[in-house]
């Protein structure tokens, strides 16, 4: 099953400073840069972790909890600006876990550990898309299967067409069939869509392994 994972904050560029942290295989990254925003992606999608940064909104665990409606499981990533005992009642709550700076690799470590997932190297590379008007996008994470991918223009789920990309490290480029299977808009003016690959050349294949098996070491 797909991991979810919804990153919360007032400020816009901790996403753009923190969402590598978060990519990785089989997990799929949101932004809410308020309790609406948050409310509302916990309703429509499975999301299993929450990472905020900061006590969000300043409430405690318990009025949080209640706000929310549902139990995602919560990471909080504490400062010397939270309220300490707003930060335990978050720390002391089956569910929820505090990180206080200087967070280091510990952001990292505790995410594998919550979502109990092996962690992907994070991958960043320019994807052609040879659609109406043409385009390029960029991947975010890849698998045999299929890829998150991040560009400024809008695409149509269930919208099939051809792609081109090369992997890093590895020679050659790769050619496929790619259908849109899902869509989000991103805090960033741009949209995240999840292409199911539905044909890949036994070249494309055997570079696909490659990069499943370096990202997975």
């Amino acid at each position: 099953m797909q991991n979810t994972v919804v990153l919360y904050s007032e400020d816009p560029s901790f996403f753009e400073r923190e969402d590598t942290h978060f990519n990785r295989r089989g997990v799929d990254v949101f932004g809410a840069m308020n309790l609406n925003d948050l409310n509302g992606l916990i309703a429509a999608l499975p999301v299993k972790l929450v990472i905020a940064r900061g006590t969000p909104a300043g409430l405690p665990e318990p009025a949080l909890r209640t706000r929310l409606g549902t139990s995602p499981q919560l990471l909080v990533l504490g400062s010397s600006k939270d309220d300490p005992l707003t930060l335990q009642s978050y720390d002391h709550t089956p569910g929820s876990t505090v990180i206080c700076e200087p967070y280091g690799c510990r952001i990292v470590e505790t995410t594998q550990t919550l979502l109990a997932i092996p962690v992907r190297h994070y991958v960043r590379m320019l994807v052609q898309l040879h659609t109406e008007g043409g385009g390029f996008g960029y991947c975010q994470n890849v698998s045999l299967t299929g890829m998150l991918i991040e560009l400024k223009r809008q695409l149509t789920v269930g919208t099939e067409f051809p792609i081109s990309f090369m992997l890093p490290n590895i020679p050659g480029m790769v050619h496929v069939t790619a259908r849109v299977a899902r869509h989000a808009s991103s805090l960033r003016d741009a949209h995240r869509y999840g292409l199911h690959f539905l044909d890949v050349t036994p070249e494309g294949h055997e570079r696909l392994t490659q990069i499943d098996r370096l990202s997975t070491q």
